[in-house]
């Protein structure tokens, strides 16, 4: 983990771009978009360590790992959970600024 946040920015930000869209399953199984059962999986939030463990992530665990970057590095950031839910649908998605 300290390896990871201890890079320079631009080595950072190029290591996030190499992380897979996915989640790891309550069981510790990686799933990314490729899968057949992508979305049928139980979903557990995965911790800085784990999305750079498995190389894999959503997007609220993505900025998780920016903002311990961002603390760490004295970097001002601000992570934002958006949520939008009707009858027909729910999503969410996060992101940083």
């Amino acid at each position: 983990m300290n390896r990871i946040l201890d890079l320079s920015l631009a080595d950072f930000l190029s290591f996030i771009k190499t992380i897979n869209y996915g989640y790891t399953d309550e069981n510790g199984i990686v799933h990314t978009g490729e899968d057949y059962d992508f979305v049928q999986n139980p979903y557990s939030f995965s911790s800085p360590e784990t999305v750079i463990e498995n190389n894999c992530a959503w997007c609220w665990d993505i900025c998780e790992l920016i903002r311990l970057y961002c603390i760490k590095n004295k970097i001002p950031v601000s992570v934002w959970f958006y949520e939008y839910q009707n009858k027909i649908i729910h999503q969410t998605h996060a992101m940083f600024y």
